[in-house]
């Protein structure tokens, strides 16, 4: 009896395996929080460019301060160079912001996903010591809604849910990788100095926060916060307690984006987790 249940018992658990395997990447979901997704990258690829617009001519143009001989030195590298030269960049970010404030509107929302796409990374090619966490996150996100189905109506198939799933893991991946390149680089995170180099900063520090210097217990907690979400956070949102993680994003989110200045990559972050984590009403329901 022995010999026979053992091979059964572990049929019985590979054949769970595979189809939990195949309900994680494959099982049948709604375009809903695609469309969210879309709204919020849209949104924050729009504030992107237009971000870029008032110097990008200082930046990039021939004589500029990052002209394409210029990156091509930094760079030194043959397929860099290919990437590099003085084409009229002044005009990309127009272009993007004009695709992004469409591809809101969901018209031809998979074309123009691969447009904005197409714009992020001209400019990231272009001047890559300018380029932001903020399209580190758009780039991914643009990637896969231009593949997943959009529309007005409803639509539940198994491409929605695949695209969604794929958005879900890169997000986790981009929140742990985060925080464990945070505790890996350097000890400044182990004994609260970088936060507190974060905080008392002054060049970039929206608000004065020289008075937690008289209360340390908040800058030890300021500091295993920012330190431990984004490792617990990225290894748990995709776990049963995705509540309690979408819970504690929102003071991380507005906490980090305060005292780095990056409200702009904090807020898609943000809302990036909450579109693709949280449940449609139906299914809440």
């Amino acid at each position: 009896m022995s010999d026979t249940s053992a091979p059964a018992k572990q049929a019985g658990t590979m054949d769970e395996l595979t189809t939990g395997w195949d309900c994680f990447w494959f099982a049948s979901g709604d375009n809903l929080p695609l469309q969210r997704l879309r709204l919020v990258a849209g949104l924050s690829a729009l504030v992107y460019f237009l971000a870029w617009t008032p110097d990008v001519g200082d930046w990039l143009a021939p004589g500029g301060s990052l002209s394409a001989r210029a990156v091509s030195e930094l760079a030194g590298t043959p397929i860099a160079r290919l990437l590099l030269n003085e084409g009229p960049y002044a005009v990309v970010p127009w272009i993007g912001a004009a695709l992004a404030a469409v591809w809101m509107t969901g018209w031809q929302a998979r074309w123009l996903a691969g447009g904005v796409l197409i714009c992020i990374l001209s400019l990231v090619h272009r001047a890559p010591m300018l380029a932001a966490p903020t399209s580190a996150l758009l780039c991914p996100l643009a990637f896969y809604l231009a593949f997943a189905p959009h529309g007005r109506q409803c639509v539940q198939n198994s491409l929605a849910g695949f695209c969604l799933r794929l958005i879900q893991v890169h997000c986790a991946a981009i929140l742990l990788v985060s925080g464990l390149q945070q505790l890996g680089g350097s000890a400044a995170w182990w004994n609260g100095e970088a936060f507190w180099w974060l905080v008392a900063h002054e060049p970039q520090r929206m608000v004065d926060w020289s008075w937690m210097a008289r209360r340390p217990i908040l800058l030890d907690l300021g500091t295993h916060f920012a330190a431990a979400f984004p490792v617990l956070g990225g290894a748990l949102v995709l776990t049963p307690v995705r509540p309690l993680v979408l819970g504690a994003s929102i003071p991380y989110c507005l906490l980090m984006g305060i005292i780095t200045a990056d409200l702009l990559y904090y807020a898609l972050l943000l809302g990036t987790l909450w579109a693709a984590f949280s449940k449609s009403p139906r299914h809440a329901s």
